[in-house]
């Protein structure tokens, strides 16, 4: 399903991880793997999901958390792979220069820290196609929350890869949102329950979670349905 209606954006805003970019969380990962022992991590992704259940953006203020200089370490892994985070970057290009062509501001949406999402967006050659990033440190809250979108122009559409919080959340403040991910909308809901029971997150009065405006595989694929919703909103 990919229908996005008759109206383009506003404005559009992306999540990072596994929206933008397959390849940084796997290189956080081993920021983190070249800091901390084991146990250590362990104990830090224990803690992490205290946070994420009590919807503390603490959560992902890595560097905080574990006392050391996660932001440098990540610095490094990006450095490593940074041919392979160009040609993620490449393949957005057709994306961005539709949303320019006509005047669609792109922020990033994010709940990771500004320490780190900023380094992988200078990987990404990105950071120069952005109209903005948003993220906890501004709102004070974590994407699923409506307050994260209060600041976003009432005609924004997000893309992302987290039911609960690049769904659930732009809906819960009015806007629209697009999920990115395997499966379509069954993937999503299969991806919906999963966060659900590991954040024991509840849904009072709601056995499923609301609709997102497309299921895309790949964010590249979102030119797609916005050049389908101009055409129909020129005929």
């Amino acid at each position: 399903m990919s229908s996005l209606g008759t109206t383009l954006p506003e404005a559009v805003s992306l999540d990072l991880d596994r929206t933008i970019s397959a390849l940084t969380p796997q290189l956080f990962q081993e920021a983190l793997g070249e800091l901390l022992s084991e146990s250590a991590l362990e104990s830090l992704r224990a803690r992490q999901r205290e946070l994420l259940r009590a919807g503390d953006p603490l959560a992902y203020d890595w560097s905080t958390l574990s006392g050391r200089d996660v932001a440098g370490a990540y610095r490094r892994a990006l450095g490593r792979r940074r041919a392979e985070l160009a040609a993620e970057g490449m393949r957005l290009r057709g994306l961005l220069r539709y949303l320019e062509s006509h005047q669609i501001p792109v922020f990033l949406a994010t709940d990771g820290y500004l320490a780190f999402q900023s380094e992988a967006l200078k990987a990404l050659g990105l950071l120069e196609s952005l109209s903005g990033l948003v993220s906890p440190e501004a709102t004070g809250c974590l994407k699923r929350d409506p307050r994260f979108w209060k600041e976003f122009p009432e005609g924004t559409l997000h893309a992302g890869d987290s039911p609960l919080s690049d769904v659930q959340g732009p809906l819960a403040a009015g806007l629209r949102a697009v999920w990115v991910g395997p499966g379509g909308r069954p993937g999503y809901l299969a991806t919906w329950e999963r966060e659900r029971s590991e954040l024991a997150v509840s849904s009072p009065g709601k056995s499923a979670p609301g609709e997102a405006a497309a299921y895309l595989d790949d964010l590249a694929q979102l030119e797609a349905p916005l050049r389908a919703a101009e055409a129909q909103s020129a005929s």
